[in-house]
């Protein structure tokens, strides 16, 4: 499965329908250097309006190169590729830790419904105002870029997920049990990259956060070793009521908390280069439909595993990607040639 066959419908394939494509792609990428410069500079709010947009671009993408028949390339797009995908992940596990410990019908439940511009961010302000000098970025402070990604990776994540909860109460006390699960997500990460950087060098904020995967047992031990005595970040009597103290008796509760605590670090990763990762499945989708310079060819390469290397694993630099695909757009081409001189050479030839 190393090729694919673009395999169009000719009934359904118009130039009209094309060329709107194309000049789609071109618009979308012409806004991304505005989007990028304001991404990480203004409000969380006004981030998610910019991941909201990008989600509904590729959505629509998708939808009118199905019509036009690129099927085989886009079945290739899984559902994690997509923009907002790690977010409502993260966001979905969240309200349902929530649920299953013991905030359900303490807040409304109005995820659905809830309009980000409309939240009072002054509440945000001040729980992030010292967060720099916070252990929880001890470990990153010579890693962090210019911009502080991490930073503000970790601040829209918060956002996102509290906001529908704290525009209902903003009673502090009755909220800790929420901020705890979130500072208890920060305290693990604090212990996991300060052991893993001591180990591996090399290994980026970025890395850690993508390829990080906690489980149950994991967690047991983490909580055996970091709890007891330990309320700097993390509310311990918070903490017990989520987890009864008793992992033993609670695998359920346990095995959700970790899940959501992966699914938050893989948002993460996803927030710090948000734009780079909408700039390359754009211009992976575009040169392997309508771009003008494959028009005469119809075998193409697995778009998938390059696709989940950059975007979902982190694995391979978006610059490097470029070229990675390049290369892959050529051994199809060759591939394509090997097969005419295979039909008309060989198997002409010998009358196979």
């Amino acid at each position: 499965e190393k090729y694919i066959k673009k395999s169009l419908s000719k009934k359904q394939k118009t130039i009209q329908r094309d060329t709107w494509l194309k000049g789609f792609f071109t618009k979308l990428e012409n806004e991304l250097s505005k989007n990028e410069a304001a991404i990480h500079k203004n409000l969380p709010s006004d981030f998610y309006d910019i991941v909201d947009l990008y989600d509904r671009n590729i959505t629509l993408i998708i939808k009118h190169l199905k019509e036009i028949g690129y099927s085989n390339i886009t079945r290739l797009i899984d559902e994690e590729l997509y923009p907002k995908a790690p977010f409502d992940k993260a966001q979905h596990l969240f309200d349902n830790l929530s649920d299953y410990t013991f905030l359900l019908n303490i807040f409304p439940r109005s995820r659905l419904r809830f309009d980000y511009s409309d939240s009072d961010y002054s509440f945000f302000n001040n729980l992030f105002s010292n967060l720099r000098s916070s252990n929880y970025l001890s470990p990153y402070q010579n890693k962090l870029s210019e911009d502080d990604r991490i930073l503000y990776s970790y601040k829209y994540l918060w956002y996102y997920l509290l906001a529908p909860f704290i525009s209902s109460n903003h009673n502090e006390k009755r909220l800790s049990s929420l901020l705890s699960i979130i500072n208890f997500v920060s305290e693990i990460q604090n212990k996991r990259y300060l052991t893993l950087s001591l180990a591996e060098k090399s290994k980026s904020i970025k890395d850690f956060l993508a390829s990080e995967s906690l489980n149950y047992s994991d967690l047991n031990t983490f909580i055996k070793g970091n709890l007891t005595n330990n309320d700097d970040i993390i509310n311990n009597d918070d903490i017990e009521k989520i987890f009864k103290l008793s992992f033993v008796d609670d695998d359920k509760r346990a095995a959700l908390f970790a899940d959501f605590y992966n699914s938050f670090c893989k948002a993460q990763a996803r927030i710090i280069d948000i734009d780079k990762d909408y700039e390359f499945l754009l211009f992976v989708l575009k040169n392997t439909t309508v771009s003008d310079e494959d028009d005469n060819y119809n075998i193409y390469p697995n778009i998938q595993a390059i696709l989940n290397s950059v975007i979902v694993e982190k694995k391979l630099s978006h610059s490097l990607a470029k070229e990675k695909f390049q290369e892959e757009i050529f051994s199809a081409k060759k591939m394509i040639e090997f097969k005419k001189v295979l039909e008309q050479c060989v198997i002409k030839k010998w009358d196979l």
